[in-house]
């Protein structure tokens, strides 16, 4: 709710205050883990987790959080990721060093039988390795957050995930394997390419990234081009550690078609936002992409999501 008075600059400190505090009141002390959303009982998403062990260091930077409370949590939160069970077992927590996509937040085991997540693995691990370069001092607490973040990082397998293809899998289940779908054309799925790529010790080959980028799908809107997708939070979940100012490979110039992507999704929004929906032009709305658009209730109904403070 706006305040009486209240500058810009305020009321997005006041927002991002806010956003933060969500990984301080829905993270389990035990196993480190962030759930999915602030409604009772509900899971831990790994993804969630990823997004909280990035937030810490912005919490310590931005006054809202201690520095050794938040290494302090972060290193509950990785131990646990290192030493919960990885094996092809069913209510594990992960295998091959990549997590299912929602864990139980007291046991940390698989579980709503849902599959090894590529992407919510690598969103997982981005604030991995987000920990293991803020948490840098020489401390017994720091220095173990760095070496226990670099193994996790070593140990993803993203090289099987290929599963004899070019293009990484979307998931893989303990009793069926492979899911029958694969991470090709823009998504959010560039964060995982990136980390994948970059692994120490289970690399993918340069064409997997070529055959992803294959099947990238522009359009125009407005006279611009954009690479599409649908959802707005495929343009900014990978953004949210990725600097792509000034990045350009074969495949598409990120500077062009991405900086321009948020205002241009917010045109639409704005003109079909019922007058008394609450929203106003200088707050962001519920837009989930061009063409789409989420009534406020309907994420009220849904409870606080983690994610939302991109």
């Amino acid at each position: 709710m706006l305040q009486k008075y209240e500058t810009d600059v305020a009321l997005i400190d006041r927002l991002q205050q806010s956003a933060f505090s969500y990984f301080l009141d829905f993270t389990d002390p035990t196993t480190g883990l962030v759930a999915d959303t602030s409604m009772p009982d509900a899971p831990s998403s790994i993804a969630a987790t990823g997004f909280g062990l990035s937030a810490y260091p912005v919490g310590v930077e931005r006054g809202w959080i201690a520095r050794e409370d938040a290494a302090a949590r972060t290193l509950t939160t990785l131990r646990f990721l290192a030493e919960s069970p990885q094996s092809r077992d069913k209510d594990a927590t992960g295998y091959r060093g990549l997590y299912y996509h929602f864990l139980d937040m007291k046991s940390g085991r698989r579980t709503w039988r849902s599959e090894l997540s590529l992407i919510d693995s690598a969103l997982l691990l981005a604030g991995v390795i987000t920990a293991e370069a803020y948490f840098s001092r020489d401390n017994a607490v720091e220095v173990e957050i760095q070496s226990v973040a670099a193994m996790l990082y070593a140990r993803a397998n993203w090289e099987w995930a290929l599963d004899r293809a070019d293009t990484l899998s979307l998931g893989w289940k303990p009793r069926s394997g492979f899911l029958p779908f694969r991470w090709e054309g823009y998504s959010e799925a560039i964060i995982l390419y990136v980390l994948a790529l970059a692994s120490p010790a289970h690399p993918i080959p340069e064409r997997s990234y070529a055959a992803f980028a294959e099947k990238f799908d522009w359009m125009t809107f407005r006279d611009q081009p954009y690479l599409y997708a649908g959802p707005l939070f495929i343009h900014l979940f990978s953004h949210a550690w990725i600097d792509f100012r000034d990045i350009k490979d074969k495949a598409v110039s990120e500077k062009i078609a991405i900086i321009s992507r948020i205002p241009a999704a917010r045109l639409p929004c704005s003109a079909t936002m019922p007058k008394k929906s609450g929203c106003v032009r200088r707050i962001w709305t519920g837009c989930v992409g061009i063409y789409g658009l989420r009534q406020p209730a309907a994420s009220a109904r849904a409870g606080r999501w983690p994610k939302a403070g991109l």
